[in-house]
């Protein structure tokens, strides 16, 4: 088991990542068969090393492909899951 520990740079970013109804992170969490926790700015995710690094991967993905798209107003949407596997991130 290891722990990764992710900070992001606005809260408007953890919001996001949880989505609507925390569906966002318990998608990750499945997905990736790994815990997350947050405390302000700062994730913590906690699983076996490869599932850590790759749930954080896909966490981070959202924070880039969000900052790009919802600058301009658009709302981000809810992680698929068909590609998280890959650490992958996208509107559905």
């Amino acid at each position: 088991m290891s722990e990764r520990i992710i900070n992001a740079e606005r809260i408007e970013q953890i919001i996001n990542v949880f989505g609507s109804f925390d569906e966002n992170i318990k998608r990750i969490e499945q997905t990736y068969g790994v815990k997350i926790t947050n405390r302000g700015t700062e994730l913590k995710i906690s699983g076996e090393d490869e599932a850590a690094e790759r749930a954080g991967r896909a966490i981070e993905g959202r924070w880039i492909f969000c900052g790009r798209i919802c600058a301009g107003g658009a709302e981000a949407g809810s992680l698929r899951s068909d590609r998280m596997d890959r650490g992958e991130y996208f509107l559905s």
